[in-house]
């Protein structure tokens, strides 16, 4: 009986370690056949960041040049406290992040802006939308 119980708890030890084995062989597989994964999981992250921020930025430039043409002020997208405040503030990304925030904020910015001041001016800008003549 004791050989028995020995051959059995020797063969549940071979098989545990054997699943082990196994399982750590086919992880490595997977990431020597993609070892590029953590680069294409960061630039995901990136683009996912670049798409929000480009989002955010066309919809606060196109609602500060809309109102900046109906109020009658000249075109500038840089004049603008929204813009200046979101191309000063620290976010809570790394300084790779920030950037890439960043730049894509003022692209999306400078496109609403510019939309957004076309729409909604009369053609001739010299002078306020106000003057009757």
């Amino acid at each position: 009986m004791n050989s028995k119980l020995s051959r059995m708890i020797g063969g549940f030890i071979l098989s545990l370690s054997l699943l082990f084995i196994t399982g750590t062989m086919s992880r490595m597989t997977v990431h020597a056949q993609y070892p590029d994964q953590d680069r294409d999981d960061r630039s995901y992250d990136y683009n996912r960041i670049a798409r929000v921020a480009q989002n955010r930025g066309y919809e606060d430039g196109f609602n500060v040049g809309a109102n900046d043409a109906r109020d009658g002020s000249t075109y500038g997208p840089e004049r603008s406290r929204v813009f200046r405040d979101a191309m000063d503030k620290t976010y809570e990304f790394s300084s790779e992040r920030a950037q890439v925030f960043r730049r894509s904020y003022r692209e999306g910015f400078m496109r609403g802006y510019h939309e957004g001041y076309e729409r909604n001016s009369n053609n001739d800008r010299r002078r306020p939308r106000w003057w009757p003549w």
